[in-house]
């Protein structure tokens, strides 16, 4: 049966209007995560993307989302890592709308 949920999307990506709504589901555990700045192309990065790109703020939000979206990934059948990874600098939980928000620059491992 189904334990947990892992919802992770950035503030700018195309579906945004139905991202913002958490996922709360009785006997789940459901992590919903925010990564501000990603787009939805953000999500994997290669170098030859960026290729004669000058703008260096956006080559590193998609390197640092890539990056982290694939750590959640890994850790998503362990709670206790997943939840280790989301109390890292960089991320920030609001009680409020029950989201993890991630600020990729700020990031550290």
């Amino acid at each position: 049966h189904l334990e947990r949920i892992v919802k992770i999307y950035g503030t700018k990506d195309w579906w945004i209007p139905y991202a913002e709504q958490p996922i709360q589901f009785s006997g789940i555990d459901a992590f919903n995560i925010q990564i501000e700045g990603a787009g939805h192309g953000d999500f994997d990065y290669s170098d030859a993307k960026w290729q004669g790109s000058t703008n260096l703020t956006a080559k590193e939000i998609n390197r640092k989302t890539a990056e982290f979206a694939s750590k959640v990934t890994a850790f998503a059948n362990d709670p206790q890592r997943l939840q280790d990874l989301l109390s890292r600098p960089g991320i920030e939980y609001d009680s409020t709308k029950k989201v993890y928000k991630v600020k990729p620059l700020d990031l550290k491992y």
